[in-house]
């Protein structure tokens, strides 16, 4: 590799696409624009878009630099002149680098800044943002090698984009754990493909074979990418194992336990035409100063010949909170085939599957009040004010939290100070569909949010007030932080026997 015809090319690409550069550092500069003021944890709808755009216009650009000395063509020209592969492919690195990387790096700087983090306390969150950068300019220089034209590019590079796009729009409901397992099972699926097509690619040019690797490359990407949660649950216990203080944990069945009232009716998650039932389940051997979240992994009847038979699954009442202590049970519902039922409904069956265990650890909670920002040693910023609505009937406290470092699960709790009254509710639970993307990848910053709703005093009701606070008292009332920090995780065997199913029958 020679410097001297790295830095040719450099120049030579820098000045023929000055027009597009100078695009991607105007819709950069818009990003930080939007990041650093943003007064919510979702974004507004130009932000969210500009997180698509963007990446696109870097794709865009790095495929024209690309395509100033293409790879797939009849008669390449950088192979007529003394200009060795290693050279070519370090002056599109390079240009990848100083136009798209280094701007990034500068833009991620400010906006820790700008929301009152130090970039210099951040420098592995920066260098982690590369990382994930590396994975779009990586995999743009691998697609731009393959291709004949910017117009095959571009319909690649769009058709991938609406499918991220089309993630993004909804509420993400993946644990920390799980997204973390997804982002790098994905991203080291795309870039080290996208390496080996590049040099690949300028150094013998057998596009036919890379065009295979990357195809393959971006059908397993999208498998894992789109695969239900659950598929990760094996994976995150071995890679986040539960403490060694945890103890043992057993699960039984419950002993003379009758389903609640608020199983049955609407609340009960039922499928149309399906039977259903109710198993009370206790989950014995929990540490008192420890929580778990308990989920579904699969669960299947088995009768005495040791046939099988599906059960689709859900949690119902109790099992959605922090979990269940040693005398409470909580409720297994299956929905079940009505003719699976009527065969097996009256015979006893055991009930196999297993439960994800997440433990946390609850932090001493940290107190704000209602139009302050306070630093919380460990976490971040948490703020609380109450944004200007058209009407008063749509006024909401908002609460939120943000940090350079991912954000654990976050319990809020509000207590009025001159009452007995309280209220809680967990940071995320107000998530919605949004009509336009609210992934927001490019930003440094985690955030989080909730929302209580505020209605008059005369209006209020303990019943009907969990998530509803009397505005009268929202400047008065202590908003208690309270972060729950991961510990790990466990996957618990449940086998329960001698079940029959027409005992724990719901009717809705």
């Amino acid at each position: 590799m020679k410097l001297r015809f790295v830095w040719h090319i450099l120049r030579k690409d820098a000045r023929k696409l000055w027009w597009m550069i100078t695009l991607t550092l105007a819709l950069l500069a818009r990003l930080v624009h939007f990041d650093s003021l943003r007064a919510f944890a979702t974004p507004g709808s130009e932000e969210g878009w500009l997180n698509i755009l963007l990446p696109l216009a870097w794709s865009f650009l790095i495929a024209l630099a690309v395509m100033e000395d293409p790879v797939e063509s009849d008669t390449p020209f950088w192979m007529t002149v003394p200009c060795k592969w290693p050279s070519l492919l370090a002056a599109k690195a390079a240009f990848c680098c100083i136009v798209i990387h280094v701007p990034y790096l500068i833009a991620s700087a400010l906006i820790l800044d700008a929301r009152g983090f130090p970039p210099s306390e951040y420098l592995t969150v920066l260098l982690s943002r590369q990382l994930v950068l590396l994975v779009l300019t990586s995999g743009s220089i691998a697609l731009a090698a393959v291709v004949r034209d910017v117009t095959q590019f571009m319909a690649v590079a769009i058709l991938l984009a609406t499918a991220v796009a089309g993630t993004s729009m909804a509420w993400n409901r993946d644990s920390a754990e799980v997204s973390h397992i997804r982002h790098v099972l994905v991203f080291t699926i795309v870039m080290l493909p996208a390496f080996w097509i590049a040099i690949a690619q300028y150094a013998r040019r057998s596009t036919s074979e890379s065009r295979l690797v990357g195809i393959a490359a971006v059908v397993i990407a999208a498998a894992i990418w789109w695969s239900p949660r659950e598929r990760f649950y094996g994976i995150e216990a071995i890679a986040y194992p539960a403490p060694a203080s945890a103890g043992s944990l057993a699960v039984h069945l419950a002993d003379n336990a009758e389903p609640p009232a608020g199983l049955r009716g609407s609340k009960l998650p039922l499928k149309f035409g399906m039977a259903s039932v109710a198993i009370p389940i206790v989950v014995s051997g929990l540490r008192e100063n420890a929580r778990a979240h308990l989920f579904e992994t699969g669960a299947g009847l088995i009768d005495a010949a040791g046939n099988g038979y599906p059960a689709e699954q859900t949690f119902g009442g109790q099992a959605i909170d922090p979990c269940c202590r040693n005398q409470v049970p909580f409720w297994q519902i299956l929905s079940i085939d009505p003719a699976v039922y009527a065969r097996i409904g009256n015979v006893p069956v055991t009930l196999e599957g297993k439960l994800l265990v997440d433990y946390y650890h609850p932090a001493n909670p940290a107190n704000t009040r209602y139009g302050s920002t306070t630093a919380i040693a460990g976490l971040g910023r948490c703020s609380a004010d109450v944004p200007v609505r058209d009407s008063p009937s749509d006024e909401n406290l908002h609460v939120e939290c943000e940090s350079p470092n991912p954000l654990p699960a976050i319990e809020v709790k509000l207590a009025d100070l001159m009452g007995d009254r309280g209220w809680s509710r967990s940071m995320g639970g107000s998530g919605r569909f949004m009509s336009y993307p609210v992934g927001v990848w490019l930003s440094p910053v985690s955030r989080q949010e909730t929302y209580f709703r505020l209605i008059d005093e005369e209006h209020y009701t303990p019943l009907g007030g969990a998530w509803s606070v009397p505005r009268e008292i929202v400047r008065s009332v202590r908003i208690s932080i309270v972060p729950e920090f991961p510990e790990g995780i466990a996957l618990v065997d449940v086998k329960l026997p001698g079940i029959r199913l027409n005992q724990f029958t719901v009717k809705p």
